[in-house]
């Protein structure tokens, strides 16, 4: 199964790309052709897995997102994976596994200059009750305060295991009973 996993930069490796990496790691050693999507690569080598670098240019975070989301869109379209994980907000992507808070609960309804309502934008396009992507949470209460902001379907949405190995299997067995729309 070919796997695109997308995050916006690999160099940092907090807990979203270093999660990223574990399971990037976990669907190479299951067989599986694994391809990560992202601005700046790891400085550490990762066997098996393919990384392709993007760009994502902008002045400002917001914009780079924005066109971070782009460009993994059109690396989707041109080389048709059997299915996107992103861990950033990528509309389209058919699993997103959530690292962050909620804008839209986070901020001032009242004072959204242009980086809250990109920022928005793309929530939504993951979030909205509209969309098919799968949802992936770290916690219950992560998943509360989405469902309170966007009343998306609850099948749509799992609160992973807590328990590393067990995060990788549940990971693994969702991407592997993923079938690609058609």
């Amino acid at each position: 199964m070919k796997i695109l996993l997308a995050v916006f930069q690999l160099e940092k490796q907090s807990g979203k790309e270093r999660d990223c990496i574990a399971i990037a790691r976990h669907l190479a050693s299951r067989g599986h052709d694994v391809t990560i999507v992202t601005t700046i690569p790891s400085p550490e080598p990762l066997d098996r897995i393919t990384v392709v670098q993007v760009k994502a240019r902008g002045l400002t975070n917001h914009r780079r997102a924005r066109n971070f989301a782009r460009a993994v869109r059109e690396h989707r379209r041109t080389h048709q994976p059997d299915a996107l994980l992103s861990f950033e907000l990528v509309p389209g992507a058919d699993f997103h596994y959530v690292a962050d808070d909620a804008a839209i609960l986070r901020d001032r309804l009242w004072a959204w200059p242009p980086r809250q309502r990109i920022r928005l934008a793309l929530e939504r396009g993951v979030f909205a009750a509209a969309s098919r992507t799968e949802l992936w949470f770290l916690t219950q209460d992560q998943h509360d305060a989405y469902h309170i902001a966007y009343d998306f379907d609850p099948a749509r949405a799992h609160v992973l295991p807590a328990d590393p190995k067990k995060l990788l299997a549940t990971v693994a067995t969702r991407l592997e009973q993923h079938i690609p729309a058609a």
